[in-house]
């Protein structure tokens, strides 16, 4: 009579456990896969203890405490890739608008209309013609913002 109520309670555990596993989260059932191994793991280094294998059981100790370490790092963060930021046209965020305006360009100016505004900005605002740098980086950059470059 006992085999019986415990092949049933047995059955039960692994129904719980089936329909457990069927209704969980991807990332929390790989979270618990993942403490069941350390935790596999650990019973392994008791038993070869048990067994009086202390070099064996060393090995498994270093192994498990090794993995609980890159398992918390992992939980914790610092082995996740940081996301990559978006590209922006320029590293002062200049926009499209922005960048017409300081040439002078209406929207739809062609790629020659823009060398040509640059090139005649350019000269007369070059540090070397009594411009200054900052004139003179920004009107590069807005070439660059509407060209693409």
């Amino acid at each position: 009579m006992v085999p019986i109520v415990l092949g049933v309670i047995l059955l039960v555990a692994l129904l719980f456990l089936l329909r457990t596993y069927l209704d969980a989260n991807p990332h929390d059932l790989a979270l618990a896969f993942r403490w069941g191994g350390i935790v596999l793991l650990g019973l392994l280094t008791l038993g070869l203890l048990f067994l009086r294998r202390p070099s064996l059981a060393l090995i498994a100790a270093t192994v498990t405490i090794a993995a609980y370490v890159f398992l918390r790092a992992r939980l914790a963060g610092w082995f996740v890739p940081k996301p990559a930021r978006p590209r922006r046209a320029s590293r002062t965020g200049m926009s499209r608008k922005e960048a017409l305006d300081v040439l002078g360009l209406a929207e739809g100016a062609t790629e020659d209309d823009i060398r040509a505004a640059h090139h005649r900005l350019m000269q007369q605002t070059h540090p070397d013609r009594g411009g200054t740098d900052y004139l003179a980086a920004k009107i590069n950059e807005a070439r660059d913002v509407l060209l693409g470059t």
